[in-house]
């Protein structure tokens, strides 16, 4: 207990009346935010039994895209989802969805563990969401990207255990073993002193499709053999071009950047972006022994404002840093292309660990001006999954836009946009 004469000695701190007013009223805001969130359980709890019930004599199906575009609203669209999810927890338990990326990511092995208060936490987004997410997936394009976009929402609900997302490089594992082959014969360590994640950076220099890459980096297959950013599907094509200006946006250490290099050709530029020290120096090095000199470095974040800072310090590197809640070097590509570092646009890929959102807010006149082909990134916050796609659709309603994705887990899906 604290004694009397002491007590007497410590000043009261009054807060001022417009600090108190606004304290009560964000106390306010979390009681009813709390309130709606409990309610929410509650509705989810009754709908999930009763859905439960529904599907427990029925053995989960392939998915097909025909059914799916025969769902009338939203509504019909939230009980598929989760109906679909519950078959797959109670039916299944694949013990082959897994991989040794998404093990290092979790920094354990978590093949087996089902993870319920991940999947918990889905359900609560998927209740609150569902209206927004109906309408982002009656927007994308084609039939293939609404199956690939309801199978991210049914993996989110039943896991790795119960789920499967379709994919096609499930059945070009000997393709794969024939890329590494390649990849692997041309790699050595690295000279750079550069560590972090996923442990020393290789030093990789190899022909592929009769174009030399070299780089030091974790290896090119997500671009290479998988294709990532280069969207190609029944005749439509969202990919860099010989001669295009690409913007890189979140360009880590030039990985994507030596194969955009390649594919835009010495008539086209790269503009690499990424506010962190480290990975700006191991890009300077790697842009110096690219075939062609045509990157150049941006060593901002991009955003919906400008801000100057001194770039990011680590102490290694990090492919998943973000600017988000961090005192970062800032620019929007409309201020860039208007102080004329950069000419034109022709595709940009947001990969930005979730301020994809704010850097297209950030280059709304650059989209106006030039109608680039966009790669966006959609799965680093659950809402831009659906949040993406509207604010395109309202705010650019010249885009057809489609779904693909590069993994077996919930990373990597990528948005293409191609102005009709």
């Amino acid at each position: 207990m604290i004694p009397f004469q002491l007590h007497r000695r410590i000043p009261l701190i009054r807060r001022p009346f417009w600090q108190r007013d606004l304290a009560r009223q964000e106390a306010q805001e979390l009681r009813d935010c709390a309130a709606e969130n409990e309610a929410l359980i509650t509705r989810l709890k009754a709908q999930i039994a009763e859905l439960e019930g529904k599907s427990r004599n029925t053995v989960p199906q392939d998915l097909d895209a025909s059914e799916l575009d025969r769902i009338p609203d939203a509504e019909s669209f939230y009980e598929f989802i989760v109906r679909y999810a519950i078959t797959c927890i109670r039916e299944n338990d694949f013990a082959d969805n897994f991989d040794e990326i998404t093990s290092a990511i979790a920094g354990r092995d978590l093949s087996r563990t089902f993870r319920a208060d991940w999947l918990a936490s889905n359900y609560v987004w998927l209740g609150r969401s569902y209206g927004q997410l109906f309408e982002a997936f009656r927007t994308l394009e084609d039939l293939q990207s609404r199956l690939l976009f309801a199978s991210l929402l049914i993996y989110r609900l039943a896991g790795h255990l119960g789920f499967k997302i379709p994919v096609a490089f499930r059945d070009r594992r000997t393709d794969l073993a024939s890329y590494v082959n390649i990849e692997e014969a041309g790699r050595t360590n690295s000279a750079l002193a550069v560590e972090g994640m996923f442990g020393r950076l290789s030093h990789y220099d190899f022909v592929f499709d009769g174009k030399r890459y070299v780089v030091d980096c974790l290896g090119l297959r997500w671009y290479l053999f998988l294709r990532q950013y280069f969207y190609q599907r029944d005749g439509i094509a969202v990919a860099p071009s010989p001669g295009d200006y690409v913007v890189d946006g979140g360009t880590w250490v030039g990985d994507a950047a030596c194969v955009f290099s390649n594919a835009v050709g010495p008539e086209g530029k790269v503009f690499a972006f990424d506010p962190l020290d480290v990975h700006i120096e191991v890009l300077r090095h790697n842009a110096r022994q690219f075939a062609c000199p045509n990157v150049t470095i941006m060593p901002f974040g991009l955003a919906d404002h400008n801000f100057a800072s001194g770039a990011c310090q680590a102490a290694g590197y990090n492919p998943g840093f973000s600017v988000r809640g961090k005192s970062a070097p800032l620019r929007t590509l409309d201020n860039c292309v208007e102080s004329g570092e950069i000419d034109r646009v022709d595709f940009i890929k947001l990969d930005i660990e979730g301020s994809e959102f704010d850097a297209i807010r950030g280059a709304a006149g650059v989209i106006e001006k030039f109608r680039p082909r966009l790669a966006i990134s959609l799965y680093h916050l659950p809402d831009d999954l659906f949040r993406i796609i509207l604010h395109l659709k309202e705010r650019h309603p010249f885009y057809r836009m489609f779904l693909d994705h590069y993994t077996i887990y919930i990373n990597e899906s990528v948005l293409y946009c191609l102005p009709s």
